[in-house]
Protein backbone atom coordinates (compact mmCIF):
# COMPACT_ATOMS: atom_id res chain seq x y z
CA UNK A 1 0.00 0.00 0.00
CA UNK A 2 1.07 3.40 -0.58
CA UNK A 3 -1.63 5.88 0.55
CA UNK A 4 -1.39 9.35 1.14
CA UNK A 5 2.23 10.48 0.62
CA UNK A 6 3.35 13.64 -1.01
CA UNK A 7 6.32 13.97 -3.71
CA UNK A 8 7.18 17.97 -4.09
CA UNK A 9 10.04 18.70 -6.16
CA UNK A 10 11.70 15.60 -6.50
CA UNK A 11 13.35 13.56 -9.36
CA UNK A 12 10.90 10.71 -9.45
CA UNK A 13 7.79 9.26 -7.36
CA UNK A 14 6.74 5.75 -7.13
CA UNK A 15 8.54 3.07 -8.74
CA UNK A 16 7.23 -0.74 -8.57
CA UNK A 17 9.79 -2.72 -11.02
CA UNK A 18 9.33 -6.29 -11.65
CA UNK A 19 7.19 -8.89 -11.28
CA UNK A 20 7.47 -9.42 -7.79
CA UNK A 21 6.14 -5.81 -6.92
CA UNK A 22 2.35 -6.26 -8.28
CA UNK A 23 -0.83 -5.81 -6.78
CA UNK A 24 0.25 -2.94 -5.28
CA UNK A 25 -2.66 0.02 -4.39
CA UNK A 26 -1.34 3.65 -4.89
CA UNK A 27 -4.06 5.41 -3.61
CA UNK A 28 -4.57 9.90 -3.12
CA UNK A 29 -1.01 10.68 -3.33
CA UNK A 30 -0.35 14.18 -4.45
CA UNK A 31 2.96 14.44 -6.90
CA UNK A 32 4.11 18.18 -7.71
CA UNK A 33 6.91 19.72 -9.90
CA UNK A 34 8.40 16.03 -10.11
CA UNK A 35 10.92 16.16 -13.21
CA UNK A 36 10.94 12.39 -14.15
CA UNK A 37 7.99 9.80 -13.43
CA UNK A 38 5.22 10.68 -10.74
CA UNK A 39 4.41 6.60 -11.14
CA UNK A 40 6.65 4.40 -12.64
CA UNK A 41 5.33 0.92 -13.21
CA UNK A 42 7.57 -1.70 -14.99
CA UNK A 43 9.20 -4.80 -16.44
CA UNK A 44 6.01 -7.07 -15.23
CA UNK A 45 4.72 -5.55 -12.54
CA UNK A 46 0.93 -6.17 -13.16
CA UNK A 47 -2.54 -6.14 -11.41
CA UNK A 48 -1.17 -2.39 -9.66
CA UNK A 49 -4.96 -0.32 -8.75
CA UNK A 50 -3.78 3.74 -9.27
CA UNK A 51 -6.18 5.20 -7.94
CA UNK A 52 -7.48 9.20 -6.52
CA UNK A 53 -3.82 10.79 -6.96
CA UNK A 54 -3.20 14.22 -8.12
CA UNK A 55 -0.64 15.31 -10.52
CA UNK A 56 0.64 19.62 -10.95
CA UNK A 57 3.72 19.97 -13.39
CA UNK A 58 5.43 16.42 -13.89
CA UNK A 59 7.97 16.93 -16.17
CA UNK A 60 7.89 13.91 -18.13
CA UNK A 61 4.88 11.12 -17.63
CA UNK A 62 2.55 11.25 -14.40
CA UNK A 63 1.98 7.43 -15.09
CA UNK A 64 3.86 5.31 -17.08
CA UNK A 65 2.87 1.75 -17.39
CA UNK A 66 5.93 0.34 -19.23
CA UNK A 67 5.66 -3.42 -20.23
CA UNK A 68 3.18 -3.85 -17.58
CA UNK A 69 -0.49 -5.44 -17.88
CA UNK A 70 -3.75 -5.50 -16.24
CA UNK A 71 -3.60 -1.97 -14.19
CA UNK A 72 -6.32 -0.06 -13.20
CA UNK A 73 -5.86 3.60 -13.42
CA UNK A 74 -8.55 5.46 -12.26
CA UNK A 75 -9.71 8.76 -10.53
CA UNK A 76 -6.09 10.75 -11.30
CA UNK A 77 -6.49 14.41 -11.72
CA UNK A 78 -3.56 15.08 -14.06
CA UNK A 79 -2.56 18.71 -15.25
CA UNK A 80 -0.10 21.25 -17.16
CA UNK A 81 2.94 18.85 -17.29
CA UNK A 82 3.90 16.71 -20.59
CA UNK A 83 2.66 13.10 -20.78
CA UNK A 84 -0.91 11.82 -18.35
CA UNK A 85 -0.86 8.62 -19.00
CA UNK A 86 1.73 6.39 -21.06
CA UNK A 87 1.41 2.70 -21.99
CA UNK A 88 4.30 1.28 -23.64
CA UNK A 89 5.43 -1.96 -24.56
CA UNK A 90 8.89 -1.57 -24.33
CA UNK A 91 10.70 -3.24 -21.39
CA UNK A 92 13.63 -1.35 -19.93
CA UNK A 93 15.47 -4.40 -18.15
CA UNK A 94 16.81 -2.61 -15.51
CA UNK A 95 14.83 -4.73 -12.50
CA UNK A 96 16.96 -7.11 -10.54
CA UNK A 97 14.00 -9.04 -9.75
CA UNK A 98 13.07 -10.02 -13.75
CA UNK A 99 11.16 -8.12 -15.87
CA UNK A 100 7.94 -9.15 -17.71
CA UNK A 101 7.07 -10.11 -21.63
CA UNK A 102 7.67 -6.64 -23.68
CA UNK A 103 3.69 -6.31 -23.89
CA UNK A 104 0.68 -3.89 -22.30
CA UNK A 105 -2.55 -5.80 -21.89
CA UNK A 106 -5.48 -5.28 -20.54
CA UNK A 107 -5.13 -1.76 -18.82
CA UNK A 108 -8.21 0.39 -17.81
CA UNK A 109 -7.84 4.01 -17.69
CA UNK A 110 -11.14 5.33 -17.32
CA UNK A 111 -12.91 8.25 -14.92
CA UNK A 112 -9.70 10.63 -14.59
CA UNK A 113 -8.62 14.37 -15.56
CA UNK A 114 -6.12 15.48 -17.84
CA UNK A 115 -5.85 18.77 -18.33
CA UNK A 116 -3.57 21.03 -20.02
CA UNK A 117 -0.93 18.47 -21.24
CA UNK A 118 1.30 17.69 -24.53
CA UNK A 119 -0.40 14.40 -24.40
CA UNK A 120 -2.89 12.77 -22.43
CA UNK A 121 -3.05 8.88 -22.68
CA UNK A 122 -0.67 7.41 -25.33
CA UNK A 123 -1.03 3.75 -25.86
CA UNK A 124 1.31 1.70 -27.65
CA UNK A 125 5.22 2.70 -29.56
CA UNK A 126 5.77 3.16 -33.07
CA UNK A 127 7.09 0.02 -34.32
CA UNK A 128 5.24 -3.00 -33.83
CA UNK A 129 8.54 -5.01 -33.33
CA UNK A 130 9.37 -3.44 -30.44
CA UNK A 131 5.83 -5.36 -28.98
CA UNK A 132 2.17 -5.58 -28.14
CA UNK A 133 -0.38 -2.74 -26.49
CA UNK A 134 -3.72 -5.20 -27.16
CA UNK A 135 -6.79 -4.87 -25.24
CA UNK A 136 -6.30 -1.22 -23.24
CA UNK A 137 -9.66 0.83 -22.53
CA UNK A 138 -9.62 4.55 -22.36
CA UNK A 139 -13.14 5.04 -20.77
CA UNK A 140 -15.50 7.82 -19.33
CA UNK A 141 -12.35 10.19 -18.93
CA UNK A 142 -12.30 13.88 -19.51
CA UNK A 143 -9.95 15.71 -21.86
CA UNK A 144 -9.74 19.53 -21.46
CA UNK A 145 -7.00 21.76 -23.13
CA UNK A 146 -4.27 19.27 -24.29
CA UNK A 147 -1.79 19.32 -27.64
CA UNK A 148 -3.03 16.12 -28.27
CA UNK A 149 -5.82 13.76 -26.04
CA UNK A 150 -5.01 10.18 -27.16
CA UNK A 151 -2.68 8.91 -28.79
CA UNK A 152 -2.70 5.40 -30.52
CA UNK A 153 0.40 3.58 -31.93
CA UNK A 154 1.65 0.52 -33.49
CA UNK A 155 -0.39 -2.28 -32.31
CA UNK A 156 -2.86 -1.07 -30.38
CA UNK A 157 -5.72 0.20 -32.92
CA UNK A 158 -7.75 -2.38 -30.55
CA UNK A 159 -7.97 -0.17 -27.69
CA UNK A 160 -11.39 0.30 -26.75
CA UNK A 161 -12.20 4.39 -26.04
CA UNK A 162 -15.39 5.08 -25.17
CA UNK A 163 -17.79 7.26 -23.04
CA UNK A 164 -14.83 9.89 -22.89
CA UNK A 165 -15.58 13.93 -22.60
CA UNK A 166 -13.83 16.59 -24.97
CA UNK A 167 -12.95 20.38 -23.92
CA UNK A 168 -10.41 21.47 -27.09
CA UNK A 169 -10.56 24.68 -25.22
CA UNK A 170 -10.48 24.16 -21.62
CA UNK A 171 -13.01 26.62 -20.42
CA UNK A 172 -15.27 23.16 -19.25
CA UNK A 173 -17.10 22.89 -21.52
CA UNK A 174 -17.90 19.54 -23.24
CA UNK A 175 -17.18 20.51 -26.85
CA UNK A 176 -18.39 16.04 -28.36
CA UNK A 177 -19.34 13.47 -26.66
CA UNK A 178 -17.57 11.90 -28.96
CA UNK A 179 -14.70 12.96 -30.33
CA UNK A 180 -14.46 11.75 -33.98
CA UNK A 181 -11.12 12.44 -35.95
CA UNK A 182 -8.49 9.31 -34.98
CA UNK A 183 -6.55 9.53 -37.69
CA UNK A 184 -3.98 7.13 -39.02
CA UNK A 185 -0.33 7.96 -39.27
CA UNK A 186 2.48 5.49 -40.12
CA UNK A 187 3.25 5.37 -36.84
CA UNK A 188 -0.68 5.23 -35.28
CA UNK A 189 -4.23 6.66 -34.67
CA UNK A 190 -4.14 10.41 -33.08
CA UNK A 191 -6.88 12.48 -32.12
CA UNK A 192 -7.02 16.18 -32.66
Amino acid sequence: LMLDNQFANVGSGIQLCGVDTGHALIQRNRFEQVRDYGIHVADGSSGNRIEDNHFEGVSQTAIELQASSRNRVTGNHIADGRFGVSMSPRSGGFCETGGGLPTVFANDVSENEFIGLERGVRAGVGSRAEGPAWHNAITDNGFADNQNDVILLGDSSDTLIDGNRWDAYGERVEDYSYRAGYYQTSYGYYSR
